[in-house]
């Protein structure tokens, strides 16, 4: 009969093989599922940001703003828009738009910078939009009382 140290010993081993067999075939499943992850958490910051970027560049009337803090351009050859923080240059952004929308190519956003954008950004763009918009609204109505005094 085994003495219970030998058990022992027995379920210690038994169980490290356990381990080192659940490592060695679940490991692989576990680092797919994380990418995927991954890869579905940076399509969604994508289209967030993706088109907070492409509304900047709108406003500021170019295809590339390139300032000390960041870099934002878009390609219309190839519908591609790229960001880069340089203060911080881990964050960066790289999609292009497609007919189903923007689509990720190479995006690493902190949760900070990505938060940044949808309150900060999303916010100060609108404003922006709202100003343009009544801006124009005045010189359309400027230029009608203009045309209606020249009759």
């Amino acid at each position: 009969m085994a003495s219970n140290q030998q058990l022992l010993k027995t379920a210690k081993l038994l169980n490290t093989e356990y381990l080192l067999l659940l490592e060695k075939y679940a490991q692989p499943k576990i680092d797919s599922i994380n990418q995927l992850l991954q890869s579905d958490f940076q399509q969604k910051q994508v289209e967030e940001i993706a088109p907070l970027l492409k509304k900047y560049l709108e406003l500021n009337e170019t295809n590339k703003v390139d300032k000390d803090n960041l870099l934002v351009s878009f390609n219309p050859k190839n519908n591609s828009i790229y960001y880069q923080d340089k203060k911080q240059p881990e964050n960066k952004l790289s999609a292009l738009l497609t007919n189903d929308g923007w689509k990720n190519i190479k995006t690493n956003i902190s949760p900070e910078k990505q938060e940044y954008f949808s309150q900060v950004v999303a916010t100060k763009l609108e404003q922006l939009t709202q100003q343009k918009n009544q801006s124009q609204e005045k010189s359309s109505h400027i230029s009608s009382q203009r045309r209606g005094r020249s009759r």
